[in-house]
């Protein structure tokens, strides 16, 4: 136990800062910590937040607040750099260090790694607010369902906690966690969730791992749940606009029509939603549209059909995603599809066929991601039983013109030529000229200025088209900063 508590109504309660790549890495609200910071608040613990894409400020957050435990939110990509800032903090520090999130679900052996003190597996709602309670009584945090933990006595690995059922049972999310420390009021971009997990098991999905854990766990809230909680939020956040950062936006018929109803009469801002292609027809697209819904992301992955369907599991058809499109384009919904280059048994050709579908599409815009492996899905064993299994923990940031992608033995044969090809990609969807042009583009020496014109264009669309907002001078002036720094 340490001993930085603060005295509230009597009570001690205990400090937990949240540190996450999200603000910086996406410009968004970290909702998942929003949602524990929910749950923790109700029980009577105080949250914070620290950006990690600024190591001086999280620093700084420590000395002054004194937190009894820092919690990183992990994506793989982050974990190494993550790792380090702990070890900084700890070197100055006395506190819990928690890693949740999908690495640390993905790879809790994390939990043997020095400074690490307890790792969070899987979906932790309730689990973490049961282990700061249990820490804070000083017994019993070690068995808490949910976690892996490190003492003097060893490493206690255990059982993985329930799931909860019932999504409406949970307290609403603490949004004003971001707003008090100064980040989502500026932007006016809100994210929210009207479900958990997804009906699909897509290989190179984190869903496949969680699916692995759970069994079947798609839950949705209620449409008055999920209304309620946006209604609530807009009381202390300015909220231009609204991303639903579903893995699989619900069109059932017992849900969605109740939503639009309600989200029409007491909401009426602009939405964003990722869903699949094959679910959509002229009658959900019309209703979600006349209840705000602005712009939808679509899955395309891959232009190659053996490769969409046999690599990826993606059984929809390409008649699908063009009717799909068709759709939203005639509701005036805008069109943002998602891409990933360099996938196992992709070629050159292979990779540059999504760009040029993306392009034959018309898409308002298109976005590429360069194949990761996680760990502890389907295609993650894959690379790992490769031969990659180190290059898994991919700690690069793809925006920076300086960025290398490690070798993957067996997963594509122009790895490369992947730093090259994936700004280009941008603008070879975008434009006809460019896309004719893609080979030789790549051969000369000018990604840094491929990756800087990218920066540009990502920016500017995604502020003015796919999640239009206005933000603040200084918001603005931080995100460009941030953007471009490696």
């Amino acid at each position: 136990m340490v001993s930085s508590h603060d005295r509230h109504f009597g009570l001690l309660t205990m400090k937990i800062l949240f540190v996450t790549h999200m603000l910086a890495d996406r410009n968004f609200h970290p909702y998942g910590i929003c949602a524990l910071a929910g749950v923790l608040k109700v029980r009577g613990h105080s949250c914070h937040l620290s950006d990690a894409g600024n190591p001086r400020g999280v620093l700084k957050k420590v000395e002054t607040l004194r937190p009894d435990i820092v919690a990183y939110s992990c994506a793989t990509a982050w974990y190494p750099a993550l790792r380090l800032l702990n070890a900084r903090l700890k070197s100055r520090h006395s506190f819990q260090a928690v890693f949740g999130g999908p690495h640390a679900t993905g790879v809790p052996e994390i939990i043997e790694d020095a400074g690490v003190d307890a790792v969070g597996i899987g979906e932790c709602d309730l689990a973490f607010a049961d282990f700061v309670d249990r820490l804070e009584a000083g017994a019993g945090a070690d068995r808490t369902p949910g976690f892996w933990t490190k003492s003097e006595a060893g490493i206690r690995r255990n059982e993985l906690a329930d799931l909860v059922g019932d999504l409406d049972t949970l307290p609403f999310p603490d949004h004003g966690l971001c707003v008090r420390e100064g980040y989502l009021a500026e932007t006016g971009v809100a994210v929210f969730l009207g479900s958990r997990g997804c009906k699909h098991a897509c290989p190179y999905c984190i869903n496949s791992l969680y699916r692995r854990l759970y069994g079947p766990n798609y839950r949705r809230r209620s449409p008055e749940s999920l209304v309620e909680e946006i209604v609530r939020a807009r009381m202390g956040i300015p909220i231009q606009y609204i991303v639903f950062m579903d893995d699989y936006f619900s069109t059932e018929s017992d849900w969605l029509p109740r939503f639009c109803e309600l989200y029409g009469q007491r909401v009426r801002i602009p939405f964003w939603i990722n869903i699949r292609p094959d679910v959509l027809d002229e009658s959900n697209v019309r209703l979600m549209r006349s209840a705000g819904l602005h712009a939808a992301a679509i899955g395309i992955e891959a232009g190659d059909r053996s490769i969409r369907q046999e690599k990826l599991g993606r059984n929809i058809s390409l008649e699908q995603v063009e009717h799909a499109v068709h759709l939203l384009k005639a509701s005036g919904v805008v069109v943002h599809s998602l891409n990933v280059l360099g996938l196992p048994g992709s070629t050159l050709d292979t990779d540059i066929e999504t760009v040029n579908l993306n392009r034959r599409l018309r898409i308002d815009y298109a976005t590429f991601s360069l194949f990761q492996a996680f760990p502890g899905t389907p295609m993650g064993d894959q690379v790992r039983e490769s031969g990659a299994g180190a290059a898994l923990m991919l700690h690069n940031n793809i925006f920076s013109p300086t960025f290398k992608k490690p070798p993957l033995p067996g997963v594509a044969e122009h790895t490369e030529l992947l730093p090259v090809l994936w700004p280009l990609a941008y603008f070879g969807a975008a434009s006809e000229w460019v896309n004719r042009r893609m080979t030789m583009l790549m051969r000369l020496p000018l990604r840094w200025l491929y990756v800087l014109l990218f920066k540009g264009l990502d920016g500017y669309m995604k502020k003015t088209r796919v999640y239009p907002h206005k933000a603040s001078l200084r918001m603005t002036i931080r995100i460009i900063l941030s953007f471009f720094k490696e």
